[in-house]
């Protein structure tokens, strides 16, 4: 009785198929990625005039920084997409 040797055979053998698979991964990958949980609420926050063309910003959870009066800006709308975004946009672009 004599036993045959098994043959191999190669399902995926065409040369595209590396980089096919390696595609399904990365797009698996980066849609994981997007399915993360919401962030926590923030803290209230007040701006104080310091009357010197400074502001402080100070924040319930104990973050403050200071910010200096800049060169006058131009007039900028804010658009609610709908979706819980928002699109601000300004007359200089």
């Amino acid at each position: 009785m004599s036993m045959s040797k098994p043959e191999r055979v190669f399902v995926f053998a065409s040369p595209g198929y590396g980089f096919f698979m390696a595609a399904i991964m990365l797009v698996s990958l980066l849609i994981g990625a997007c399915a993360g949980k919401d962030g926590l609420d923030g803290t209230a926050c007040t701006v104080e005039d310091n009357g010197d063309g400074t502001k402080t910003i100070s924040c319930e959870d104990g973050t403050s920084v200071v910010v200096s009066d800049g060169a006058d800006g131009t007039a900028c709308t804010v658009a609610d997409n709908g979706d819980g975004t928002k699109t601000i946009s300004c007359e200089d672009g």
